[in-house]
């Protein structure tokens, strides 16, 4: 798990621009900090 969150926050600052850019990227970053969240607790 811990490795998936590394992975996972390497994309997203890699990609943090395009992400803000896309409206529609909103629900799956939304999804996607819920199953993360869940997991490291």
């Amino acid at each position: 798990v811990e490795l998936i969150c590394r992975i996972t926050t390497v994309l997203l600052q890699i990609h943090h621009n395009q992400l803000v850019a896309t409206p529609t990227a909103r629900p799956v970053l939304t999804l996607l900090q819920g199953i993360l969240y869940k997991r490291v607790k």
